[in-house]
């Protein structure tokens, strides 16, 4: 899962640092599925500095080692950094023409209105199709969250839903956020909380809520991009 949150003093993107691969073995009874669990794995490229990625791969037999060479081929055909329209599209046709198979966010702040001034950029990637996320349909930014799952779980509890009881439909409203209030600490706060929910649901009956459990993190604000690892 990726989780980002973007505000008015930046956006904040972080995703577990464990990645679960299955491996299958014939046995005299079957074929035994088990899970590996792997830390360390890559998960975050940084464009030119400027253009943050960070990316969750959807095979679950092996990761796609090979990703950062592309990615690197990818920066090789400009000197600089191109523009948000261009790398978008660019980003897009590799996607199209390879067989990468990831849902990621794309953050960046860059020159994106008529007046030249620098605006948020959030795009989410799934599959082949490439959306950006933080713009309304009149093109003014937006401040909210995005939650990217390969099975989707917190998506689903914080969103609108209905619920049959009896043989009536209940309609319950979803979480409504208020990040254009949100500091970047509180963005963090807030990504940490759906990480650590989504390993929870995933593994109730293995794993403890406040078991030890790292993630990647990108602050990325006007002035600069941060990358770390922090235990959540």
């Amino acid at each position: 899962m990726i989780a980002t949150v973007f505000t008015p003093n930046g956006i904040v993107v972080a995703t577990t640092s464990l990645d679960t691969f299955n491996d299958y073995t014939p046995t005299d009874n079957g074929t035994l599925c088990s899970p590996i669990n792997v830390e360390g794995l890559p998960h975050t490229y940084c464009f030119w500095n400027r253009y943050l990625l960070m990316f969750n791969g959807l095979n679950p037999y092996s990761p796609q080692l090979d990703i950062l060479n592309q990615f690197d081929a990818l920066c090789g055909q400009w000197d600089g950094a191109p523009s948000i329209t261009d790398f978008i599209a660019a980003i897009g046709e590799l996607i199209k023409n390879n067989p990468i198979q990831i849902i990621g966010i794309i953050a960046a702040y860059d020159h994106g209105n008529d007046r030249g001034e620098v605006e948020p950029f959030v795009y989410q990637i799934l599959g082949n199709s490439i959306n950006r996320v933080n713009q309304d349909g009149k093109g003014n930014p937006i401040y909210s969250c995005v939650c990217l799952e390969k099975k989707p779980h917190i998506s689903k509890l914080m969103r609108q839903s209905k619920i049959m009881n009896g043989d009536q439909w209940e309609e319950y409203e979803g979480v409504r956020l208020r990040c254009d209030l949100f500091s970047v600490s509180k963005a963090i706060d807030l990504c940490r909380f759906l990480l650590r929910t989504n390993h929870y649901i995933e593994n109730v009956n293995s794993a403890s809520y406040d078991s030890p459990l790292k993630a990647d993190l990108s602050i990325i604000t006007r002035e600069q991009i941060n990358i770390s690892l922090m235990e959540i």
